[in-house]
Parts: structure tokens; sequence; C-alpha cells
């Protein structure tokens, strides 16, 4: 059979010259290709006992358990890889990367400790992103918080990007007391930071406090961004939490059509927006839109072997309930419970004009 001769040429070459690369790769892709497990990591393990420090041979390792799915030893052969390697910032980041992903945490965190050693950090929001996952799953935040303040002090022109990306991990992180006392900080040494000044305000409009110093903040990043679909969604929240609901469906309208009209979040605000101002029947076609975007970001995210629990989506988890009684509560002509103050009965606040792009004010 062919495999069989394949498989004798190859062995023959190797006799002749046990180092040709080539006729290596060929015998273990000739293995694997032909359901040889065990022969793949015999001819592997064989040529790993002749030379264990080969660069070759540890890399037909990691591709042969990677091929194999087998965690483990993936690792193993990796770590060997990459330590056989001179040092570097980009050595030590790999191995904290792998580190991390195997759940060596304190190794990982002392490989990070060696890269942020380095005069100048190579990809360094990358790096401290990783250096904040690692300290917040050894439970340790006050430790990433550190770190993060030394960059901010070392590295001041990212200063601002370093601070936010520090309150965006206490963000995921499920500490909404840190993300907000960060996000506050931040304010004060950079005031203008559009990204701050829309999260906090958004913060505080969702939680129905500091309104008016809420829709300032807001305006202060829509000045700066003045396209940020996400930015005209907080200044339409903010608006609605302040009882301006003809101008919060004039900013949640642009919301809806601009690339963040995909968020369910987005779609759940104008569907409250449009309840409030006597159009129950438009909210209840936005609140049909946001359940059918939700279920597909919870399809993705299970695709992709997480949930809305483990990326801490609030706002996504609070939605599977209240969508649902919503659409119920219009579908049977009761009292939608929509945000803010007790819901008015459907009607019992007309709109005095049609939201942009929408139809006109119906009849509850």
């Amino acid at each position: 059979r062919a495999p069989d001769r394949a498989e004798t040429i190859l062995k023959s070459l190797l006799k002749d010259n046990p180092r040709d690369l080539e006729a290596r790769q060929l015998l273990m892709q000739l293995y694997l290709r032909f359901g040889r497990r065990d022969d793949a990591e015999a001819f592997f393990q064989q040529m790993y006992a002749a030379t264990p420090k080969d660069r070759d041979v540890l890399t037909m390792g990691v591709i042969l358990y990677r091929q194999l799915g087998d965690d483990e030893n993936f690792a193993r052969y990796s770590e060997e890889l990459l330590l056989n390697e001179p040092p570097s910032q980009q050595r030590d980041h790999a191995l904290a990367r792998l580190y991390l992903s195997t759940s060596r945490l304190q190794d990982a965190a002392d490989a990070l400790d060696r890269v942020l050693l380095a005069d100048e950090v190579e990809a360094l929001p990358t790096v401290m992103q990783d250096v904040g996952n690692t300290w917040m799953a050894m439970d340790k935040p006050e430790q990433a918080a550190r770190r993060f303040h030394e960059m901010m002090r070392r590295f001041p022109e990212q200063g601002a990007d370093l601070s936010y990306q520090l309150a965006y991990l206490y963000y995921q992180n499920n500490d909404p007391q840190r993300y907000e006392a960060e996000l506050q900080n931040l304010l004060k040494i950079w005031p203008d930071y559009a990204p701050a000044n829309n999260d906090l305000g958004y913060k505080w409009a969702d939680e129905d406090r500091n309104l008016e110093q809420a829709r300032d903040m807001i305006h202060k990043a829509i000045q700066a961004d003045p396209e940020s679909g996400a930015y005209w969604d907080s200044m339409g929240w903010v608006e609605y939490k302040l009882g301006n609901f003809q101008e919060a469906l004039q900013w949640l309208s642009k919301a809806a059509e601009s690339e963040e009209g995909g968020n369910p979040v987005v779609r759940n605000h104008l569907g409250d927006a449009l309840y409030r101002a006597g159009k129950p029947k438009l909210a209840l076609q936005e609140w049909r839109l946001a359940q059918k975007a939700l279920e597909e970001f919870e399809r993705n995210l299970k695709a992709q072997g997480t949930t809305f629990e483990e990326v801490n989506a609030t706002d996504m988890i609070a939605l599977r309930t209240e969508l649902p009684a919503k659409i119920t509560a219009v579908e049977n002509d009761q009292p939608a419970p929509v945000a803010g103050a007790p819901a008015p009965a459907p009607g019992s606040e007309p709109a005095s004009e049609p939201a942009p792009g929408s139809e006109p004010a119906e009849n509850a």
C-alpha cells in the first residue's frame, strides 16, 4: 500500500540522516493522517529522548499534542520550547499567557513582572490586560492596581488609557465600587477623556443618580466623538431617566440606526422610550427585536465556550427576564414594567410627534 511504501521510504531516509527535518515531519504527519497515534507519539518520544533541547523536535511535540488535543503535553512542550529561547520580553509574555491558560497563576504573575521590568514595555495594553486578568483570577485586585498605577507613573502619556483599562477590569470582575472609583479618579486627572465620561454618565443614569451631571458628562463624550452610537444610546437613556421622552426618542432612534443597532440593550432602551411616549405597538416591535438579538448574543457566547455570567454582562442577564415581561404585558393589554417611574397605561402619554424613522403616533 502507498502509506506503507511512504513509511518505508521515510524511515530509510532517516536511517541515512536522522536529523532530516522534512522526513521527520512527513513521517509524523503520515502517522497522524492514518490515525496511528501511538506510532506518532513513540516516534516523537524517540526524537525527544535523543535531543531534548532541539528546537525543531520540541516544535514537533507542540504540533503533535495540539493536533491530538492533549492539553497537558501541549503545555509541557510549549513551555520547554519557550524556556529554550533566549530571555526576552516576548518570551516571558508568551510564558505568562501559557501559564495563565493552564491556571499556573503565580508563574504567570512572575513572568509578567519580568516583562514590566523592561525600560520600554512592548504591547503595553496587551501586557496589562494579562496582568489584570492574572491578579483578578488570584482574587488580589490590589496587586493589579499597584502594577497599573506604577505603569501610569512610568508611562504618563498612556496614563488615561491604563486607568480606563483598570476600571474596565473591575467592571469585568463584578466590582462596581472600584469600577466607579477608578473612573472618578481618571476624570479628576483627565476630565475630557470621552470613554470614562460616557461610562460613568451611563452608570449614573442607569442607577438614577446624578442625572444632570451624567447628561453633562455624556454630552462631553459626544463632543469628542459625535458619531458614536454607544454615546447616542447613553444620551438617550439619561434623557429617558430625566423624563424627557421626546429627546430620548431622538437619541435612541439614532443609536438604533447605527452599528449599535444590533445590541439588545439599545433596542430595549428604544422600546421603553417608545412605550413612555405612548407608542406601545412600536415598543413591542423593538422589544421583540431586542429579544431576538439577545438570543443571538447568547448563542455566540455559547459557541465561544462562555456565558453572560462569566463575562459579567449584567445588562444582558437582566434582559432575560425583563423583555419577556414587557412583551407579554403589551400583548395582553397590560401596563409594561418599563424602566424608571411606574409605567403609565398605554396611550396615556401620547407623543407630540413621531420618533425619527418611526410610524406616526398610534392609538393604544
